[in-house]
């Protein structure tokens, strides 16, 4: 949803995709929106950092899921340039322990 907010109205470019290599599944999504400072990038997964105050943002979406990505032995990167866009990478192991 972030990425689909930060997105202006005339430009409507969101790309997914959901690939497996060397043992992971990796998730991405980029968007050609206004991008994310480098302030805020620092900041994004931390709770209740949010942007978005007037538009009814919580500041916990990013971090919730940060938390879940990180529990199941996953990573999160996020590319990001003021006017360009943003490309969000989450990795995250095929199997588990328990599974293997």
């Amino acid at each position: 949803m972030n990425s689909l907010e930060a997105v202006p109205s005339s430009i409507s470019l969101v790309e997914v995709s959901c690939f497996a290599r060397d043992g992971k599944v990796i998730f991405e999504i980029k968007d050609e929106g206004v991008g994310i400072s480098n302030e805020s990038l620092s900041r994004i997964t931390e709770p209740f950092y949010t942007t978005k105050q007037s538009n009814g943002g919580t500041g916990l979406g990013l971090s919730i899921a940060y938390t879940i990505i990180q529990e199941h032995g996953g990573s999160l990167d996020v590319k990001s340039e003021v006017g360009k866009g943003t490309v969000v990478r989450i990795e995250l192991p095929e199997h588990t322990e328990n599974e293997e």
